[in-house]
């Protein structure tokens, strides 16, 4: 995120694979802060993919919080809440991973 800000390109891939046992208080590295997030959100031109466990992130982005602006994550609930509205619009998907177990 760092290395490409004021940069763009077509498509971007960013990994928020952040699916840990930490506490509903933290455990989201780098999306904790609004602006290295923005950057994030902003790079691609015209495609976004965003890669990681959605049910993590809810969990820790949930209604309280989007309602709260003084909440750590705020910003994150804004943006699920704004992913999850694209999604029922059509200008956006979910794809789920087959849940299997590592062997």
């Amino acid at each position: 995120i760092d290395g490409f800000q004021g940069e763009e390109a077509d498509v971007i891939i960013a990994s928020l694979v952040r699916n840990n046992h930490s506490a509903l208080s933290g455990g989201v590295g780098f999306l904790s802060e609004r602006p290295r997030l923005n950057v994030m959100l902003s790079r691609a031109k015209r495609k976004l993919i965003l890669v990681g466990s959605w049910e993590f992130f809810v969990k820790r982005a949930d209604e309280a919080a989007r309602k709260d602006p003084a909440n750590p994550f705020h910003h994150l609930a804004i943006m699920f809440h704004e992913l999850s509205e694209a999604v029922q619009r059509g200008t956006a998907c979910i794809v789920a991973a087959p849940d299997r177990a590592l062997k």
